[in-house]
């Protein structure tokens, strides 16, 4: 994980991309750049559509800056930074092997390919990212982000109605306040050539139950919201648990 993480020894060129409607994916390199490159760094930001019928045009584009950065600077670290959209896109293109001619790290953020995680990935045609690929991955997510994280059980209602709501609240939030360091010593976890990171959700609950305290919950007399917090929590997490290893494609279950 150190190597993969904390290995600046090398000046780098950073092709960062954004996802659909949003532009927090770009500052993604004042959150975690430092910890990936050597300063000063060049940054690239191609223009991508950012859309789920335009992945082969913005596939076509970042392997384009990809090849171009590598003609022009052979010695330097490549790394790639894809957020949301675009992450399904750069997943894509790492299940094709695309990248590893050019000899890059991929940094995912809010990946909908997630391994056990991702909502696409959850379907039993669509190929989570793999983890033994030829390239090194970064595959970081927020804890009930539910394009990222979202439950493996489909007939657990609350586990996946706070996947939604996850996603409205937190999914285009920025991460800049994140703690990498502590994301990494704590919930870092190596399979192959990838590292997961999952953020841990800021408000210590679901995002459900936030939705709810917000509703009036807050209004009951406290030993009875201590006792339903705890009841929708538990059920809500009993979507996600299944006994499989870190990185392997999990799909929906019921």
């Amino acid at each position: 994980m150190d190597s993969i993480c904390t290995d600046q020894s090398d000046q780098a060129i950073v092709i960062a991309t954004s996802g659909s409607f949003v532009r927090h994916g770009y500052d993604m390199d004042k959150a975690f750049m430092g910890k990936f490159a050597r300063a000063p760094y060049m940054m690239v930001r191609p223009t991508v559509r950012a859309t789920p019928w335009a992945r082969k045009h913005d596939g076509f584009v970042i392997l384009q800056e990809v090849a171009k950065a590598r003609m022009q600077f052979p010695a330097h670290k490549i790394i790639v930074l894809a957020y949301s959209e675009t992450a399904i896109t750069v997943s894509d293109m790492i299940n094709l092997g695309l990248f590893d001619p050019y000899n890059v790290v991929v940094v995912l953020m809010a990946n909908g390919n997630r391994a056990n995680g991702g909502f696409r990935s959850r379907f039993r045609k669509i190929n989570a990212t793999i983890a033994d690929g030829k390239t090194p991955v970064i595959d970081i997510a927020k804890e009930y982000d539910g394009l990222s994280d979202y439950p493996v059980d489909s007939r657990n209602f609350l586990a996946c109605a706070n996947a939604v709501i996850g996603y409205l609240t937190s999914h285009g939030g920025s991460m800049k306040t994140v703690d990498f360091d502590k994301a990494v010593r704590e919930y870092g976890e190596v399979c192959d050539n990838t590292v997961y990171i999952t953020v841990p959700h800021p408000s210590g609950t679901v995002p459900l139950n936030r939705l709810l305290l917000a509703l009036g919950l807050r209004f009951m007399p406290e030993r009875w919201q201590n006792r339903l917090i705890d009841m929708i929590e538990t059920r809500v997490n009993t979507g996600y648990y299944c006994p499989s290893k870190i990185g392997q494609d999990v799909k929906f279950r019921g």
